[in-house]
């Protein structure tokens, strides 16, 4: 017969539980962390130009909608709000109203890319 310890029973047997126990809160714990860690990638789009408005190379946090394949409204940078700005990204599919992103530019005199858009 077994005996009632602190974590149930006692023995070989309760050995196994407590291990069956930790290994099944440990696997939630992982596949919580995957699941997290999926919801927060930032998705990357190439910036072909933007229209409107001069920004030097650096990053810069900016709030956009889209208004057309490929063609994003920005509505302000950086707390800024700027008016007839808009960004010419390459297949990029994100759909959005007032979304934050950041805007990475790399290349400003660049006839390809000039940076990254980060949704």
């Amino acid at each position: 017969m077994y005996k009632m310890g602190k974590w149930g029973i006692k023995g070989a047997r309760g050995e196994m539980m407590k291990r069956r126990i930790l290994l099944v809160f440990g696997l939630i714990f992982i596949f919580g962390l995957l699941l997290v860690n999926s919801a927060f990638a930032l998705s990357k789009y190439e910036i072909r130009e933007i229209v409107g408005l001069r920004l030097g190379n650096g990053l810069y946090k900016a709030n956009v909608s889209r208004e057309d394949s490929n063609l994003y409204l920005v509505h302000e940078i950086n707390g800024r709000r700027v008016s007839d700005c808009y960004v010419h990204t390459k297949y990029c599919y994100e759909y959005g109203r007032r979304v934050d992103v950041f805007i990475e530019i790399t290349n400003q005199n660049s006839n390809y890319s000039i940076g990254t858009i980060y949704f």
